[in-house]
């Protein structure tokens, strides 16, 4: 996949991602737009201990009723960090409301490139290999730029919760 002559894709963090991903995690707010972001302001052994962490959320047998296993990816252009999304393995009641199946957030200074769409349609990908049949996605009613990359990846507004609009995508 491309933009702008760039090659994207999405893989899984891992333990010896450096200093070019904690940077671009630094350039996302700690809750930006409802997506948590727990390595912004701290250090890069902090920030090193989130990838552990990570490697940990992402085991099927992670969680209980209240936390759910869930597995984060980077988007990359041209092997450079402009993205990250997680995929929910699955949803508590609280996560049907406010939460959803899956997260993402672009790099302050990517945004407006069409990555967010692109990263959306990847995580999607990888949702179906997960063996989910469909996702849903909250979007905060005032986020127009992400209700619009969830509409144009095929998903359809089924409720609406407090200030949260809930869409839901199916797969294949």
């Amino acid at each position: 996949m491309k933009i702008d002559g760039q090659n994207l894709q999405i893989r899984r963090v891992r333990l010896n991602d450096g200093i070019s991903f904690y940077r671009m995690l630094q350039s996302i707010e700690s809750e930006d737009h409802r997506f948590s972001n727990p390595v912004r302001n701290h250090s890069y052994a902090g920030y090193q201990n989130w990838l552990q962490k990570c490697r940990l959320e992402s085991q099927p047998d992670f969680g209980n009723e209240v936390i759910v296993p869930q597995t984060t990816f980077w988007l990359l252009a041209d092997n450079h960090p402009v993205g990250i999304g997680r995929i929910r393995h699955r949803l508590t009641d609280r996560l049907k409301k406010d939460g959803g199946n899956i997260a993402y957030a672009i790099s302050m200074n990517e945004r407006e490139r069409g990555y967010g769409s692109k990263l959306l349609g990847l995580l999607l990908e990888e949702a179906v290999k997960m063996g989910l049949t469909s996702v849903l996605i909250t979007v905060h009613r005032d986020n127009i730029a992400s209700q619009k990359v969830v509409l144009k990846n095929g998903g359809r507004l089924v409720d609406q919760a407090g200030e949260m609009r809930i869409y839901q995508i199916d797969l294949g």
